[in-house]
């Protein structure tokens, strides 16, 4: 039986109203506020309630959200899991299926426009019964007319190790006969492997420390199976069998509960070739049941999903749903925040039910703080942002039910007063000896890789902490956590960037923006940090906040958005959220100019178009969409415009009975929303 929650609304105490992010209209009528505003009312109110539509039509029938997302990293994902599939000689349908897919995805006159899925594509059709002669006489003359090659210095393997192409070369020295391991690696890669794990804190006098770190954590299977199988294409290596016997060691050992890794969609793939070379067979359950898994996220289209983000995405959907009039008490909301509760990663007490793997188990090595919070996923590697989306979806409940995952956040804040991704601490992997021994080995390349093993504070998964730790009443009178956060914020704001190899020497924020270290996009930033800070009440009338909104202002487009063409819509609606945000009035002409272009923009089924957003972390362009996200955004965005103009638009009702809608909604959220109003002035229109 799933343990339920304690799941109920709070009485709006004085604290609870001052933490609110939003108000929430109050009821009325349908018709526009006779405020003397360009923007149409009723169309306001359609889009609001098109959106809100849109929205829950969105939701899962587990009662959670998730993006159908896409990816730039999509068809190489695709081809290394129809190789594994291959190698294992298993699941023959699946692998055809994600071999229709690629080729659904191809550019009828070459290949996919990036050396990694060409060649292995190249190694596929090559190991296929079928004729694919065509196909790869087009990704040849691609990679000869692009210079495609694969690179065997030093600088370039270095490279390699950032951006995926070691991955390639493995799988042509495990299944093609193209190429032998000098044409690919350079002399005592393996060694610079071993050497590279024994220098990071993972290992102390030898011995592995398994509360120590050597990679971001959802890295960590898929390095350790990298080096597994460099060591065992490495017939020449003398460190060969220390580093498989070790590496399988410890992937044996970081799996989560029901037998599979808890990191990332290749880490896992790649995982399971290299137990097969320790000996494991397809049908034994070490590689059985990742398989499975793996197959499980494949689609009918024969796409492989590498990055779904229930958590992410639910909690962000609860709030912007809340913030739009639906009441907390909705059985469609209160089943999301149900399926959150299930996922929580927690300790393992005794033996859990239909997790094969016995317990207790020992902590898994290389694991910061691995029990608390959420992970992307259920039970995969904790992350602050997800954590932080997790507690968010909390936010109209009771704080009780969910204190321990509020405490955990807070005790995973940086040293500095931020949060980063996956670690406490920056310098995650080494020391200042060891980055110079890596620096002599690898040259300028280990510049390349070393973002690898960092994880910066960063303004946005900061702003989002602030958020929500305001949701449970957190504020910077009464929370030391949330002072030092605010004044780290402070301290970033007109900051540069961290840098970031390969993107280029970066130019200075502008004065009054806040600055984003993964995505070059500082308006997204700024929202973010100013959205938090009000959540735990700071005061907008600063003159650090005046400069951020005159500056997210001056970023504008002629069309009313924010923000290059791709990332228009999330942009747009996060500049807004912003300024909003900061007590700028709605008739302000970049806010109206801003709304108009969200309305115009709206497509008829009540959503809104969506581009490639996120950049990860060892990537240097946006690759990946977050459709759930960028829907219940907007949707708080047009909410909160509409009560700052006191448009009334109707309360979505359809989860509640007729006395639940009354005490629901008007007795939480449109209380909360009056006391705002009544407690907090607006900034002028000029």
């Amino acid at each position: 039986m799933t343990e339920e929650p304690h799941i109920s609304t709070p009485d709006p105490t004085r604290r609870q109203v001052l933490a609110a992010t939003v108000g929430t209209p109050m009821l009325g009528g349908a018709a526009a506020a006779a405020d003397g505003s360009d923007v149409d009312g009723g169309k306001l109110q359609d889009a609001i309630v098109d959106a809100r539509s849109h929205l829950f039509d969105m939701q899962e029938p587990g009662g959670y959200w998730v993006s159908k997302t896409r990816s730039t990293a999509d068809q190489r994902v695709a081809f290394q899991y129809a190789l594994v599939l291959h190698y294992h000689g298993v699941k023959e349908e699946e692998k055809m299926a994600a071999v229709d897919w690629l080729l659904s995805e191809r550019d009828p006159d070459g290949g996919w426009g990036d050396p990694r899925p060409n060649f292995l594509s190249l190694l596929l059709f090559d190991l296929l019964d079928e004729d694919y002669s065509d196909v790869v006489a087009d990704v040849k003359a691609e990679n000869e007319r692009e210079g495609y090659t694969m690179s065997t210095d030093v600088e370039g393997f270095a490279e390699e190790l950032h951006t995926g192409m070691t991955r390639v070369k493995l799988l042509y020295l495990l299944l093609g006969d193209d190429y032998e391991r000098e044409d690919v690696f350079p002399p005592k890669a393996t060694e610079s492997i071993l050497g590279m794990l024994q220098m990071s804190r993972a290992f102390e006098d030898g011995e592995i420390n398994p509360r120590g770190a050597f990679i971001q954590r959802p890295l960590q299977d898929l390095f350790l199976a990298m080096a597994n199988l460099m060591a065992v294409t490495d017939e020449d290596s003398e460190a060969a069998e220390e580093l498989v016997d070790l590496t399988t060691k410890l992937l044996l050992e970081r799996r989560a509960p029901n037998g599979v890794w808890g990191s990332t969609v290749r880490g896992v793939m790649f995982s399971t070739v290299a137990l097969a070379e320790a000996g494991y067979e397809p049908d034994d359950f070490e590689i059985s049941k990742p398989l499975d898994w793996l197959t499980e996220r494949q689609r009918p289209s024969g796409r492989l999903v590498h990055h779904l983000m229930p958590v992410f995405d639910s909690g962000w959907a609860i709030d912007g749903l809340v913030a739009s009039g639906v009441s907390p008490e909705d059985d469609r909301v209160k089943s999301a925040a149900q399926h959150l509760w299930n996922i929580k990663i927690s300790a393992p007490r005794g033996k859990r039910k239909n997790e094969p793997l016995d317990w207790p188990r020992p902590r898994p090595p290389f694991s910061e703080n691995p029990w608390g919070g959420w992970g992307y996923r259920g039970q995969a590697i904790t992350d602050w942002d997800d954590t932080a989306a997790g507690v968010l979806g909390f936010g109209p409940y009771e704080s009780q039910a969910i204190q321990k995952e509020i405490d955990y956040l807070i005790s995973v804040q940086g040293p500095n007063g931020g949060w980063g991704t996956w670690h406490k601490r920056n310098d995650i992997a080494f020391d200042e000896e060891a980055r110079e021994k890596l620096r002599q080995r690898f040259g300028d390349g280990w510049d390349r890789i070393e973002i690898l093993f960092n994880d910066h504070e960063v303004v946005d998964i900061t702003g989002h902490c602030l958020v929500a730790l305001g949701a449970h009443g957190y504020t910077v009178d009464d929370s030391e956590a949330v002072r030092d956060a605010v004044d780290w914020l402070w301290e970033r704001q007109g900051e540069k960037a961290h840098e970031r190899p390969g993107r280029g020497e970066l130019e200075p924020t502008e004065e009054g923006l806040w600055p984003c270290a993964r995505d070059p996009i500082d308006v997204y930033c700024t929202s973010r940090a100013i959205v938090g800070m009000e959540a735990v009440g700071v005061d907008m009338d600063r003159p650090e906040i005046d400069s951020a909104v005159a500056a997210i202002i001056d970023e504008q487009n002629d069309d009313g958005s924010w923000g290059d063409e791709d990332v228009k819509q999330m942009q747009t609606a996060r500049a807004l959220m912003g300024l909003l945000t900061a007590d700028v009035a709605p008739d302000n002409p970049a806010v109206e100019a801003g709304i108009r272009f969200l309305l115009d923009t709206q497509q008829d089924d009540g959503s809104w178009p969506v581009g490639l957003f996120l950049m990860f972390t060892n990537s240097n362009v946006f690759n990946y969409s977050q459709e759930v996200l960028n829907q219940a955004v907007t949707l708080k965005v047009l909410s909160m415009y509409a009560d700052a103009r006191d448009v009334p638009y109707e309360p979505d009702d359809d989860g509640l009975g007729l006395v639940d809608a009354v005490t629901g909604v008007v007795g939480v959220a449109a209380v909360a929303g009056v006391a705002r109003r009544l407690l907090k002035g607006r900034r002028g229109s000029e």
